[in-house]
C-alpha cells in the first residue's frame, strides 16, 4: 500500500494553529531562556525586509492589510496567498529593484505568472496546470536608492491589480516593468 493509498484514518492531523503573540519564550522543562522570545525569533529571521522571501511575505501582508482582508497565521505551501470574505483568491506577487545585498546594478523585474500544478498534502501534485487565483496582485518596491529605502513607506510601493484570466493583460503588465527596470 502506498501513502496515497492509506484510509484516512491514518492520517497525522495537526491540532489547530494556536498563533503566538510574540512575547512567549524559548522554554527547557521549567527554565526560560533569557531573551529568547519568539519577538527576538522573528526580528532575527525576518528583520531584514530586503530580503527576497521576506519582501514577498511582507508585500501579501500589505495588500492584506490594504484590502482589509481578515487574516490569522500565513498557511504554508497554498496555491493562492489570500482569500476575500467573498471568496475570491488572490495571489500576490512581489519584486524590489533593491535587495539586501551588495549589486553592481538594480535588479531586473520580472513576475512569474506561470500556470502551476497544484498540491495537496493527502493527493499529491495536481494534474493539470492551471491559474489558482481569481486575482493577481504585481507589488513593486520601486525604491532606486539605497539611503532611502523603506519598505513599510508605502509611497515606494506600486500595486496592479489583474483578472488571472486575462493573458494579455497580465502579460502586458509583466513585460511593461521589465523594460521600466532597464531604463533605471
Amino acid at each position: 500500500m502506498t501513502i496515497d493509498e492509506q484510509p484516512t484514518a491514518n492520517w497525522l492531523t495537526p491540532v489547530p494553529l494556536r498563533p503566538v503573540r510574540g512575547d512567549e519564550m524559548l522554554r527547557m522543562g521549567n527554565q526560560v531562556l533569557a531573551d529568547a522570545s519568539v519577538l527576538n525569533f522573528w526580528r532575527w529571521a525576518f528583520g531584514d525586509l530586503r530580503s527576497n522571501i521576506t519582501v514577498g511575505t511582507l508585500a501579501e501582508w500589505i495588500v492584506a492589510q490594504l484590502l482589509e482582508l481578515p487574516i490569522g497565521t500565513k498557511p504554508p505551501y497554498g496555491i493562492y496567498d489570500l482569500q476575500t470574505p467573498a471568496g475570491r483568491r488572490i495571489e500576490v506577487k512581489a519584486a524590489a529593484y533593491l535587495q539586501g545585498w551588495d549589486q553592481r546594478r538594480l535588479s531586473n523585474i520580472a513576475f512569474s505568472i506561470s500556470r502551476t500544478l497544484s498540491w495537496e498534502a493527502r493527493t499529491g501534485f495536481g494534474l493539470e496546470r492551471a491559474r489558482h487565483a481569481d486575482w493577481y496582485v504585481f507589488c513593486l518596491q520601486h525604491c532606486q536608492d539605497p539611503a532611502k529605502w523603506d519598505a513599510l513607506d508605502l509611497d515606494q510601493w506600486e500595486f496592479l491589480p489583474f483578472i488571472a484570466h486575462d493573458d494579455r493583460q497580465l502579460r502586458g503588465a509583466e513585460e511593461d516593468w521589465a523594460d521600466e527596470g532597464k531604463d533605471g
